[in-house]
């Protein structure tokens, strides 16, 4: 084989790999109960995780152990599921305009919610309701969703507010691209517009 074949034989692997890159779908695993988990697989192969496998949180066997210990610092550590949907708010618009391309295959807002009064509790719980499906409407609008679901559940026994999100979801690289280049394209056009507008 003469080096010349050999040089065509390694750049046509590297095309190959590059196209499979390319297409091959990276998956995403999200999960947020109180602590934040995140999961990046490409082929089935895990290659980045939040936080790392040395840092990962404690997680309690025992339903009473968990109720117990978020019962007793409860004003401390308490979630608050306004300020989960606010923040995913801001990354709606960006999500909107780069972002078209990806596939939720799963989201579920898990909520059970008690404050000891059973008026404030129900009104709690429609609060969630209310929060969480003008968001994942407008988010269903953006990504290719599956259908969400929503959970609020009433605790009259004890004063407690525990949020579980979980989210799976994937995309391909080639997607990423298809919907980065343009915008940079745009940019650099308006750079390159407002030099010669400058030089004027």
């Amino acid at each position: 084989m003469s080096i010349g074949q050999v040089i065509l034989l390694v750049l046509g692997i590297l095309l190959l790999l590059i196209l499979l890159a390319l297409v091959t779908k990276i998956r995403i695993y999200i999960v947020y109960d109180g602590q934040f988990f995140m999961s990046v697989r490409v082929l089935g192969i895990k290659v980045f995780s939040l936080p790392s496998k040395g840092d990962k949180p404690h997680r309690h066997k025992e339903a009473d152990k968990l109720n117990k210990q978020i019962k007793s610092d409860n004003e401390q550590k308490k979630a608050n599921i306004s300020d989960v949907i606010a923040s995913l708010g801001g990354l709606l618009e960006s999500i909107r305009n780069l972002f078209g391309h990806i596939h939720v295959t799963k989201l579920s807002i898990d909520a059970v919610i008690g404050t000891g009064d059973a008026a404030q509790t129900a009104i709690k719980c429609g609060t969630v309701y209310a929060l969480a499906y003008p968001a994942l409407g407008l988010l269903g609008s953006a990504v290719n969703m599956c259908r969400p679901t929503v959970s609020a559940v009433p605790d009259y026994d004890e004063e407690r507010e525990q949020y579980t999100v979980v989210c799976n979801l994937y995309f391909r690289v080639i997607g990423v691209l298809a919907s980065v280049i343009p915008f940079v394209s745009q940019y650099l056009q308006n750079k390159l517009n407002k030099s010669k507008e400058g030089a004027k």
